[in-house]
């Protein structure tokens, strides 16, 4: 998957893909497309050195960066809250089963 806007970042361990981050950026704003992490790696803390990895790169630090999380999803809003991002908005059932939050990181200045 490549095109002039999309990033994908991963972390393998033992040949596998345990990690993931994919992104768009488009000039100075970034979105989260989605973050995963395997079954078999969760709660190691690879998604938290994936997301630090990705918010200290010299380019992505200056940029807005939004996304959504399902409202039920109370471990990845934490994550994300520990990391500077702030909800805006909700999108009522966005998901079939849930809401979505929208969350927001202004870059730095």
């Amino acid at each position: 998957m490549e095109d002039a806007f999309t990033r994908l970042y991963g972390i393998c361990i033992d040949g596998r893909v345990a990690a993931y981050l994919l992104c768009s950026v488009v000039g100075d704003y970034a979105e989260i497309l989605n973050i995963a992490t395997h079954p078999d790696y969760r709660r190691k803390g690879l998604a938290n050195a994936l997301l630090a990895f990705w918010l200290n790169m010299p380019d992505i630090r200056k940029l807005q960066i939004i996304l959504e999380v399902r409202a039920k999803n109370t471990a990845a809003q934490s994550l994300y809250a520990k990391f500077g991002f702030r909800q805006i908005h909700i999108r009522k059932n966005y998901y079939q089963d849930d809401d979505a939050l929208v969350m927001q990181r202004l870059g730095e200045q």
